[in-house]
């Protein structure tokens, strides 16, 4: 079963934005609170896509392939089962077969400020849609 994961992420403790942090070197409104992500997930269930979607969550490799690791805890999380030949082209290469078991796509690091940050009238992952 293929399914699409958002979580928002929330920083144990405000990280301010790093050169070296390809995520953050552009932020200019001081100490970053959290992040969203959404990826897609190949799993047995909902609860396996859950638990994937969050080890990934919290460790996602950087643009180059690199570790890197998150101190944090997923705040929300919203998590769909998926056609995965349907949606737009991925924009990015996938990190695994789509056949095989695991995360195989996820986006960039959407870093958030304030509390205020990505609040409307939809939930935050109905933008993705």
């Amino acid at each position: 079963m293929h399914f699409l994961v958002h979580m928002k992420i929330r920083l144990r403790q405000p990280m301010e934005p790093s050169a070296d942090e390809s995520s953050t070197r552009l932020s200019r409104d001081g100490p970053l609170l959290g992040y969203y992500i959404t990826m897609k997930v190949n799993a047995e269930n909902v609860a396996d896509a859950a638990a994937l979607a969050q080890t990934m969550a919290l460790a996602p490799p950087d643009r180059q392939g690199k570790d890197r690791n998150f101190d944090g805890v997923v705040e929300e999380a919203n998590i769909e089962q998926m056609d995965p030949e349907a949606g737009p082209e991925h924009v990015r290469k996938l990190l695994a077969p789509m056949g095989q078991r695991g995360v195989y796509y996820k986006t960039g690091l959407m870093f958030f400020h304030s509390e205020d940050d990505g609040r409307d009238m939809k939930k935050w992952w109905q933008f993705w849609k």
